[in-house]
């Protein structure tokens, strides 16, 4: 395991609060299984950034479509 100077570590602890706020908060949680995987690849393949794509690949396994707006552009 690397080093982290103190900005880093900061930064790495602030995400793993608010990781763990954002998981209190959820009424609804959905399992990564092998075929959510896959999507996932596929997206993050077609330009979507890792964790938009599995946020997406999840969206769709649970609710059968995902629809994402953009109002600062395209993707």
């Amino acid at each position: 395991m690397e080093k982290l100077n103190y900005p880093e570590l900061v930064q790495e602890i602030l995400k793993l609060h608010f990781t763990n706020l954002h998981l209190q908060l959820a009424s609804l949680r959905q399992e990564v299984d092998e075929a959510i995987s896959q999507r996932a690849n596929e997206l993050e393949h077609n330009g979507l950034k890792a964790i938009d794509a599995l946020h997406v690949a999840c969206g769709e396994a649970e609710y059968g479509a995902f629809y994402i707006c953009s109002i600062l552009g395209s993707v």
